[in-house]
């Protein structure tokens, strides 16, 4: 992790949704793995990798919806889980055995949903020591390219109350794009930007629109974008930090987790 920002100029915080919970598709396969085994499904992980990637299920988003659109998060899980499974129902029947009626699949949907988010909640507790240790010393913004119950989801993870400001697009409104978005939450913190450091978890929603504000920029390394290689260094923005996990974050700003 390379540290080439002002971290003494730092005053806030932006974070992408993505970032704040720290549950980029990086994280899901294991514990979805886990949960098919526990369910009594036992397929290779690379079959599970392409089912997720072939249904468009990850941490973000389901058949092209933002986590942001469902109700609640069990919803999301649930919706995640039988995108999955119907994936593998129509391209590699012989891994669900003899989950294969509409009771077996609602059932395994179910139990495979209930585990996932309880390793959300899991992981979100973990996460909010993070975010709340940095909330002593910064002012910190969130920002969501989606409308939809963002702010349930928040407080479902208890990390609302160490926030100044959330940002996201209002259902009610012409929809604003990355840039918008960050200007927005710039304009609520009330500091120039070089005093603002943005995370995030995607390069070209997050990061790039960052640095072209002027601000200091982290991402959180993810595998829904390629890291940068030799072919395309200049994907990533010069100065930019690379971070493995959130609490890379409070290391890096000499906060106590």
């Amino acid at each position: 992790m390379n540290n080439p920002i002002q971290v003494k100029q730092v005053k806030g915080i932006i974070f992408d949704y993505g970032s704040a919970l720290d549950i980029p598709g990086r994280s899901w396969l294991n514990p979805t793995y886990q949960a098919f085994v526990e369910a009594g499904v036992r397929i290779p992980k690379d079959t599970l990798s392409k089912a997720m990637t072939g249904s468009g299920s990850t941490a973000a988003a389901v058949g092209g919806h933002s986590v942001q659109y469902y109700y609640s998060l069990n919803d999301f899980f649930h919706a995640k889980a039988l995108a999955e499974i119907l994936w593998l129902q129509d391209n590699c029947p012989q891994a669900l055995g003899t989950h294969v009626d509409d009771e077996d699949i609602d059932r395994l949907s179910d139990f495979i949903a209930r585990q996932c988010y309880q390793y959300a909640k899991a992981n979100a507790g973990v996460v909010a020591k993070n975010i709340h240790a940095l909330s002593k010393r910064y002012r910190l913004a969130l920002v969501s390219n989606f409308n939809g119950n963002i702010l349930d989801i928040l407080e479902d993870f208890g990390l609302s109350q160490y926030f100044d400001a959330v940002v996201f697009n209002d259902a009610s409104s012409a929809p604003l794009n990355d840039k918008e978005l960050l200007i927005k939450a710039i304009k609520t913190l009330g500091m120039l930007p070089r005093n603002i450091m943005v995370v995030g978890d995607s390069i070209s929603r997050d990061i790039i629109p960052a640095t072209t504000l002027g601000c200091q920029s982290a991402w959180l390394e993810s595998i829904t974008e390629p890291a940068p290689t030799v072919e395309n260094t200049d994907v990533l923005p010069k100065n930019t930090i690379r971070l493995k996990v959130l609490s890379d974050l409070t290391k890096l700003m000499g906060v106590r987790s």
